[in-house]
């Protein structure tokens, strides 16, 4: 076992506790997106992902109902799916030789997907702009969310980053997705999934 791969596994046995076993780099994994709901399914995906078996009904979209960062895969939207992860030696070989036609591909793709998140950032009401902060009963948790004017969402719950986004009144935060309404100089958050279950943001004084 080399450095680097010491290095991961103590960062797994560290976060046992906490957070889902990562699985190793160039495995297969299942992430499913139950109820329509958005998930973030734990991997170290060395920056490469591949949608192999799509197990749903709904259909699945990169960048739209499932995408990826170096932590893992998320799906949303109900995409339920089967992803490749991970790079190997094989796989390198043939990306190396077909560089210069998939580099081409992929700037176009890029091209497309800003183009198309730019559309849905729009989406985000101006009340909805801006730093606030809750208080999450549930998970006995203080939750801090900034929302820039492009729509993209910082959200962190016990000093750490969670991953966010807000398209239109729905907003994700983890494996949560509430509906949102403007409250005074704030907003009301209702899950989804429970309605009991709700966060009232208030806007920080020093945020935009």
């Amino acid at each position: 076992m080399n450095t680097v791969r010491k290095g991961i596994c103590a960062l797994l046995m560290g976060s046992m506790v906490a957070a889902p076993i990562p699985a190793v780099a160039s495995d297969t994994i299942t992430c499913e997106s139950r109820h329509g709901r958005y998930n973030f399914c734990r991997i170290d995906t060395d920056g490469k992902v591949e949608l192999v078996r799509q197990i749903s009904s709904d259909s699945c979209r990169e960048g739209r109902s499932w995408g990826y960062e170096d932590r893992g895969v998320w799906v949303d939207r109900g995409c339920s799916g089967e992803f490749r992860v991970g790079r190997d030696s094989k796989h390198d070989k043939h990306a190396a030789i077909a560089a210069g036609v998939v580099g081409i591909a992929l700037i176009a793709a890029l091209a497309a997907r800003n183009s198309h998140q730019q559309h849905e950032h729009q989406e985000v009401e101006p009340w909805a702009i801006g730093s606030f902060n809750a208080y999450d009963r549930q998970q006995r948790a203080a939750i801090d969310v900034d929302v820039n004017p492009g729509g993209i969402v910082n959200a962190r719950a016990r000093g750490d980053s969670v991953p966010s986004h807000l398209q239109g009144d729905r907003l994700s935060i983890g494996s949560y997705t509430f509906r949102i309404q403007q409250a005074g100089n704030g907003f009301h958050a209702v899950d989804e999934s429970d309605a009991s279950h709700q966060l009232t943001f208030q806007r920080n004084p020093s945020g935009y």
